[in-house]
C-alpha cells in the first residue's frame, strides 16, 4: 500500500462535503469492465452503432462549485490566475491538511533541477510508475486504493498551481454488444486547468492533455494506463512549474475515468463541459493529446506485431516497420487526415526529431477515414485497431440530431500489439517488475515527455513572444550541455577526439518564431489539405527545424554569417519544389515500386508560396550537386565541412 494511503482517506471523509477537496468517488460500480478481447466484438455492426449513440444535449451544465473547484494556498504563481477563478475556486493548504510523504520525497528527487527550464526529471517519472500507479484503479477490485489514486492526482494538480476540479458523472450506457440494454457506469474526472491569457474570451483556443486512469480488473495497469496518466502529470509539472512559461491559449489536464468501460469519461466531459462551456460559447478546441499505454519500448525485432487491418489503413507505415525489421522502438502518433491533427502531429514530431533523443515517432495518419463527418460502419470496422481509446470520442461525438467533431490525436505504443504486452494486456502481469522496467523504456517515456512539453508550450502560443522564447531556447541551451557531458563521461579519453560526429545543436530561437509565426494557427485553419507541408518520415521532419540547428562548432564561432547556415548528418533525402499546379499535373505514387526503394525516396513538397527563402538557407547542395533543377529555383555556397547545402530563393 503506498504511504499517503490513510491520510488521503482521511481527507477525502472530512472534505466529502466541502466544495473544492479532494474527492468523493463511488464506492461502487455496478458494472464490470468490457471483454479483453475486442478484436471481434468492436467490428460488429451493432457494437459500434451503440458505442457512438448520440447523447442528451445538458441543459444545466456542472459550475464551478459542482466541479469542486481548488487551488492549494499559498499560490504558486498567482499572477496567472484570473480573478474570477480565484472567487469561485476553493482554498486549501495542503501542506497542513496531508501528511504524505510522496510529495516530499518528489521535491527531493527534483531538488538539482534548475527552477526556470522546460526539464523532464526521469525520477520523477519513475517513481510515480513504481510507488503510485503500480495497484489497480477499478472498483470492483478495491475502491479504497482507487479513491486514494484519485486524491493523489486531484492533490498533485493543487499542489503544482493548477486549479484542480472534480467532474463526477452518472450515465446510463447503450449496451454495446446487445441493442435495447443499458449498464450504469458511475466515474469522476479529474482536472487540472492552466488558464491561458486569453481565459473566458473567444480568443481562447484550449489544448487538452488527456489519459485514463482507471483499470480493468484484472490487472494494475503499469503501463495501460500507469504510465499515460505519469506523462500527462510530468508534463503539468513541467510547465506550471517554469515561471518563465505563461500560456496565451487555456491548456487542460485531464485524468479520464470510465474509458475502460468505453471511453465513457471522455464522452461525458464532451457533453457537460466542453459542448456547453466551449463549443456553445464560440470558443474552438484546438484538440485534444491523448496518451494511452506508452511505456512498452521494445528495440528486439519481430516484437512489434502488424495487424492484417493496418496494411489498408497505413500501408507506407507497414513497410517501413517491415523494413525496420518489426521493431517496436517507435511510438505510434493515431490521427486522421485532419488539418489540425496533422498539425499537432508534426510539431510532436518536429520537436522529438529536433532533440535528437531516444524518442523515435511515427506518424499513423488514416487517410481512409473521414475527418469531418461521421464514418460508415464498414470505415470504422476497417478502422477498428485505432478508434478503441479516449481520442475517438472527440473525434466522433453525436449529441441528439447533431453531429461534432473537435481534433485529436492518440500517442501509444500500440498496447497488445507489441512485445510483453501481447501477453499481459488487461491482464495481472501488466505491472511493475524489474525486467519489464527497465532503463531504456523509462529513457523512452522521458523523451517523450520532454518532446511533449515543447510541442504543447509552442502550441499553447499565439505568438512566442520574447519572454516564452528565452524559455525553450534556455531549456534547448540546458539539454545540449548535458548531452555534451554525457557523452564526454561515456566516451574513452583515448578515442574521444577521433569521433567525427557531433551533437546538434541550437544556434537560436528567433528561426523558431519564424517559423511558428509563419505557419500559425489562423493561417492553418484556412488552409486545405493540399496547401500543407507533407513530412513523409522523421528524417524528413529535421527540414522542417533545420534552420533552429548547426553543429557544436558552428555555435561558438563569433563570426556569424548573414544567413543561419544548418549542418545535418542525413543519409537521404528528397526535396520537390515544384509549385501547387506542377504538384496537381504530376501522379506521384510510390505504391508499385520495390519495398526498400520505396522507403528510401519519401519526398518532402513544399509549396513555394509558404516558404521563407530568405531564412530557409544553406541546405543539400553538395548532396544533389548542382543540377538544373536545383538552378531553377537557385542554390548558394557551402561551408567544405558541411555534408549538404542549397539554397533557395523565390
Amino acid at each position: 500500500m503506498i504511504d499517503f494511503c490513510i491520510t488521503i482517506f482521511v481527507l477525502v471523509i472530512i472534505f466529502s462535503n466541502n466544495d473544492g477537496t479532494p474527492v468523493n468517488l463511488p464506492r461502487k460500480q455496478t458494472v464490470s469492465r468490457l471483454a479483453v478481447n475486442l478484436a471481434n466484438k468492436v467490428r460488429n455492426p451493432e457494437y459500434i452503432q451503440n458505442y457512438f449513440a448520440p447523447m442528451k444535449r445538458v441543459l444545466q451544465p456542472p459550475d464551478a462549485r459542482t466541479l469542486k473547484y481548488t487551488v492549494d494556498i499559498p499560490l504558486k504563481r498567482p499572477e496567472i490566475l484570473p480573478k474570477e477563478i480565484l472567487q469561485l475556486a476553493s482554498p486549501v493548504s495542503f501542506d497542513k491538511i496531508s501528511g504524505s510523504k510522496s510529495f516530499e520525497i518528489e521535491k527531493d528527487l527534483l531538488k538539482d533541477m534548475p527552477n526556470d527550464l522546460l526539464l523532464a526529471n526521469t525520477d520523477v517519472i519513475k517513481y510515480s510508475m513504481e510507488h503510485i500507479f503500480n495497484q489497480s484503479r477499478n472498483t470492483n477490485v478495491d475502491s479504497y486504493v482507487r479513491d486514494v489514486v484519485a486524491s493523489y492526482i486531484y492533490e498533485k494538480f493543487a499542489r503544482y498551481g493548477l486549479v484542480a476540479a472534480i467532474h463526477s458523472f452518472s450515465h446510463a450506457r447503450p449496451k454495446y454488444e446487445k441493442q435495447g440494454e443499458a449498464i450504469h457506469v458511475e466515474g469522476s474526472n479529474i482536472l487540472g486547468f492552466f488558464p491561458g491569457k486569453f481565459w473566458n474570451t473567444a480568443k481562447d483556443r484550449p489544448l487538452i492533455i488527456g489519459a485514463h486512469w482507471d483499470t480493468v480488473e484484472t490487472t494494475k495497469g503499469f503501463n495501460d494506463n500507469g504510465s499515460g496518466v505519469t506523462v500527462m502529470l510530468e508534463i503539468s509539472r513541467i510547465l506550471i512549474g517554469s515561471k518563465c512559461f505563461v500560456p496565451d491559449f487555456t491548456i487542460i489536464f485531464v485524468a479520464f475515468d470510465a474509458e475502460e468501460e468505453g471511453a465513457i469519461g471522455t464522452q461525458q466531459l464532451i457533453n457537460s463541459i466542453i459542448v456547453p462551456y466551449y463549443k456553445r460559447q464560440g470558443v474552438d478546441i484546438q484538440g485534444a493529446i491523448i496518451l494511452d499505454t506508452v511505456f512498452n519500448y521494445d528495440p528486439n525485432a519481430n516484437s512489434q506485431d502488424i495487424p492484417s487491418r493496418w496494411k489498408t489503413a497505413i500501408p507506407d507505415k507497414v513497410k517501413k516497420i517491415k523494413y525496420n525489421n518489426q521493431k517496436g522502438d517507435f511510438l505510434a502518433l493515431i490521427g486522421r487526415n485532419n488539418p489540425e491533427e496533422i498539425r499537432m502531429t508534426k510539431k510532436i514530431q518536429k520537436w522529438a526529431s529536433t532533440l535528437g533523443g531516444f524518442l523515435k515517432t511515427e506518424d499513423f495518419i488514416l487517410k481512409n477515414l473521414a475527418p469531418k463527418m461521421f464514418p460508415s460502419i464498414k470505415a470504422l470496422q476497417d478502422h477498428a485497431d485505432f478508434w478503441m481509446s479516449d481520442h475517438a470520442r472527440f473525434w466522433y461525438y453525436k449529441e441528439e440530431n447533431e453531429f461534432m467533431t473537435f481534433p485529436s490525436i492518440l500517442l501509444t505504443d500500440t498496447a497488445y500489439h507489441r512485445g510483453y504486452m501481447r501477453e499481459c494486456y488487461h491482464k495481472e502481469c501488466d505491472k511493475f517488475n524489474t525486467s519489464i522496467a527497465t532503463k531504456d523504456k523509462y529513457k523512452f517515456m522521458t523523451s517523450l515527455v520532454q518532446s511533449l512539453v515543447l510541442s504543447v508550450a509552442e502550441m499553447a502560443m499565439n505568438n512566442l513572444d520574447q519572454d516564452n522564447s528565452k524559455c525553450i531556447s534556455d531549456t534547448l541551451d540546458y539539454l545540449n550541455e548535458k548531452q555534451e557531458a554525457e557523452e564526454v563521461e561515456s566516451k574513452d579519453p583515448d578515442t574521444r577526439e577521433e569521433t567525427s560526429e557531433k551533437p546538434i545543436v541550437i544556434d537560436s530561437i528567433k528561426p523558431v518564431i519564424e517559423n511558428f509565426n509563419e505557419f500559425s494557427t489562423n493561417d492553418i485553419i484556412k488552409q486545405d489539405k493540399q496547401d500543407f507541408i507533407d513530412l513523409q518520415n522523421m528524417q524528413k521532419q529535421l527540414l522542417d527545424t533545420m534552420i533552429l540547428m548547426q553543429q557544436k562548432d558552428n555555435l561558438r564561432r563569433k563570426e556569424k554569417a548573414s544567413n543561419i547556415g544548418t549542418q545535418i548528418n542525413i543519409n537521404s533525402m528528397n526535396v520537390d519544389m515544384t509549385s501547387k499546379q506542377e504538384k496537381e499535373n504530376q501522379q506521384c505514387s510510390n505504391d508499385h515500386e520495390e519495398e526498400e526503394e520505396d522507403l528510401q525516396n519519401h519526398g518532402l513538397l513544399f509549396e513555394s508560396g509558404r516558404i521563407d527563402f530568405d531564412v530557409l538557407s544553406n541546405a543539400l547542395e553538395s548532396f544533389f550537386g548542382e543540377n538544373k533543377e536545383s538552378k531553377r529555383r537557385g542554390t548558394g555556397k557551402h561551408p567544405t565541412n558541411s555534408p549538404m547545402f542549397v539554397k533557395f530563393h523565390e
